[in-house]
């Protein structure tokens, strides 16, 4: 959806009294109208956690702070709490400091996510996917042929940590 030619990001959530779906907008707190429950605000579950991950980018623990965020990821993007929206900034944070920092790892591990996100939301191929050319070129880039076995052999449950 585009506002003033600007995308954005809209999601499903769940109300978290009744359990009743509604689309969830991008920095936008929902009332639920089904209840009148107010929802949190997205993130805000991960405040301590997202001070953490500044500390420890502040003290160049990148790898640590990317393992964090990689946490965080499969939480926000649980198929029975699911926060997109928050979902969304940390995979957005999560994939430049991999890029920054050659986290190679973390990397993979985050493509492999999104992988099966999009396999469990939409039914779509593993072998067509975008994400995972990108995992197995940054895997032939590192030399990581370890990684290139699990990737082509589609054995992704040890790719995540």
């Amino acid at each position: 959806m585009l506002i003033n030619s600007k995308p954005v990001r809209i999601f499903m959530g769940m109300c978290i009294e009744c359990g009743i779906y509604f689309e969830e907008e991008e920095g936008v707190r929902h009332v639920c109208d089904e209840c009148g429950e107010v929802q949190p605000e997205s993130g805000s579950w991960a405040v301590e956690e997202m001070e953490l991950v500044s500390q420890m980018e502040s003290n160049e623990k990148y790898s640590e702070a990317a393992d964090v965020l990689l946490q965080l990821y499969r939480e926000a993007t649980d198929h029975e709490y699911s926060d997109w929206p928050f979902a969304g900034k940390i995979n957005d944070h999560l994939e430049a400091l991999c890029v920054k920092h050659e986290l190679v790892d973390q990397h993979i591990a985050l493509l492999v996510f999104q992988i099966m996100i999009a396999q469990f939301q939409s039914g779509g191929g593993y072998s067509h996917s975008e994400e995972l050319e990108r995992a197995i070129q940054i895997s032939t880039d590192a030399g990581r042929e370890d990684l290139l076995h699990h990737l082509k052999n589609s054995n992704w449950t040890d790719l995540i940590p």
